[in-house]
């Protein structure tokens, strides 16, 4: 249960750490990509108008911009599910140790690349799955949504803000804060509801797997609830050192 609880805050740190990383990266990067557009092929990608339509469809009240990104939560969801699926597969299947002794693909890649892909499919294989499955799901998802007459779409935090950078490109960023506040603060919660969404299905399935009982889950909450109040900076900062508690846990593990 510590381990579990101990778990849960190092997930939300990387992920509070990815959605920073998303902000910083993805708006400077759409802004660069707009202006690198424009001086090769003397062209906007989000003129003023389409820059205008950004910002209206991540209007936190006047678009359904919260629903998208809950169904982005359950398809990132999914998405670790395959990713999952396929670490165990690799580990349990020794995917890995049956390629490296391949006879045809030895003579076809020579033993020394053999080696290297196997080690990396051994590696990465659960990572690629997952993005795949995502591609998958974000490509698909407008596509699915025509077909039963249904207005779906995916909000996520990335994209988001590579639209918000693009449309801030687009209008010169002569733009009133009357419209840069609510998209800012849209962006805020896209980013959170794909994390809390995908990482409640997550825990819900951790717990299941467990075998925890609904009076024991209330006894994980507790104990995330302490660590939270003794070390509140963990959930978003690497500590300089492991905690006493979990070295504990670590070693009763080991006995």
């Amino acid at each position: 249960m510590k381990r579990l609880a101990f778990l849960i805050v190092r997930v939300n740190r990387s992920q509070f750490v990815s959605f920073l990383g998303n902000l910083l990266a993805a708006v400077p990067s759409a802004i660069f990509f707009s202006w690198l557009f424009l001086l090769v092929f003397n062209n906007l990608i989000a003129d003023k108008s389409l820059s205008l339509y950004l910002f209206d469809e991540l209007h936190p009240i006047q678009s359904p911009s919260f629903i998208y990104a809950a169904l982005a939560g359950m398809a990132l969801f999914v998405a670790g599910l395959a990713s999952g699926y396929y670490d165990n597969r690799i580990r349990y299947g020794e995917i890995p140790r049956r390629l490296a002794e391949n006879n045809f693909l030895r003579k076809l890649m020579g033993s020394s690349r053999l080696d290297k892909f196997s080690t990396y499919i051994g590696m990465n294989l659960g990572n690629i799955s997952g993005y795949i499955v995502l591609g998958i799901l974000f490509g698909s998802i407008s596509t699915v949504g025509y077909i039963f007459g249904i207005p779906l779409e995916f909000r996520h935090i990335t994209f988001s803000a590579a639209n918000v950078g693009m449309a801030l490109y687009g209008l010169n960023f002569n733009i009133s804060l009357q419209m840069l506040i609510p998209v800012v603060i849209s962006l805020m919660v896209i980013g959170f509801l794909n994390f809390f969404v995908s990482f409640t299905l997550a825990l819900i399935v951790a717990i299941k797997s467990r075998s925890i009982t609904f009076r024991q889950s209330r006894n994980l909450f507790k104990i995330l609830w302490y660590i939270i109040k003794k070390y509140p900076l963990d959930l978003f900062m690497v500590p300089a050192q492991q905690r006493p508690e979990e070295l504990e846990v670590k070693k009763k593990n080991k006995v």
